[in-house]
This record gives structure tokens, C-alpha cells and sequence, in this order.
């Protein structure tokens, strides 16, 4: 008999691998921009 813990977590594995195919897969999002960043080193 298969439990229902183990078919979510079939379903978040089937999910993640969609989402790393089509390149969405990431971590903690940057607060800033790579442009803002960029302006407040030119201003520091």
C-alpha cells in the first residue's frame, strides 16, 4: 500500500524535474537587480 506522504512527494519530484527543464528551477530570488546593484556600488 503506497501513503499518501509518498505520492506528494512523487508529485513535488515530478514537479521540480518539469520546472529544472524548462529552466525555472532557482533558489532565493536576488533582492536586487543586477543594474540597481550595479548603481549603488558606482554611488558607494
Amino acid at each position: 500500500m503506497v501513503a499518501e506522504a509518498d505520492l506528494a512527494r512523487a508529485r513535488t519530484r515530478e514537479g521540480m524535474a518539469v520546472a529544472k527543464a524548462k529552466g525555472r528551477l532557482r533558489g532565493k530570488q536576488a533582492k536586487l537587480k543586477p543594474a540597481q546593484e550595479k548603481h549603488l556600488v558606482e554611488l558607494y
